[in-house]
């Protein structure tokens, strides 16, 4: 009897520990913004939020910035802050610059593409209806990108 009520206890134990690791393992994987890498990030902007924004050059260097505002989307954050330059339209944003690199699609043959963790983003994801959600994981980018 003794022996079955230390087996009890010890079950009993073991599941609350088995719990308490599951649930401290949950909560650490819902803060993103604990495994994100931020060095070598420039903070720009000021405001409530912010977000984590790679420009990609054709030469391949990068350039990463930690972006704040008090705007909702993302391309009007980035007009606000200087990185971004374009004209504002029914289909979009026709993006002439990113970060004082201007882009030109009739001479270049290039566009600044907008990507979503490395994800080109399509018409369903465009910048300037992307709401900025302050999770640092979600890495926005413009790339270079040849025609």
């Amino acid at each position: 009897m003794m022996k079955q009520r230390v087996l009890c206890i010890l079950l009993c134990v073991l599941l609350l520990l088995v719990g308490i690791t599951a649930c401290s393992r949950s909560k650490s994987n819902n803060n993103s913004n604990s495994t994100v890498d931020m060095t070598n990030v420039t903070e720009i902007g000021s405001g409530i939020r912010s977000f984590r924004l790679d420009v990609i050059e054709k030469n391949g260097a990068t350039t990463s910035w930690l972006v704040h505002t008090n705007e909702v989307f993302v391309a009007q954050a980035l007009v606000e802050v200087g990185l971004m330059e374009g004209t504002f339209t029914s289909f979009g944003v026709l993006v002439t610059s990113i970060n004082d690199i201007p882009v030109n699609f009739m001479e270049d043959r290039a566009f600044w593409g907008f990507y979503i963790n490395g994800v080109f983003a399509d018409e369903n994801h465009r910048m300037d209806q992307t709401e900025i959600t302050g999770d640092l994981s979600i890495i926005y980018s413009f790339r270079w990108t040849d025609a």
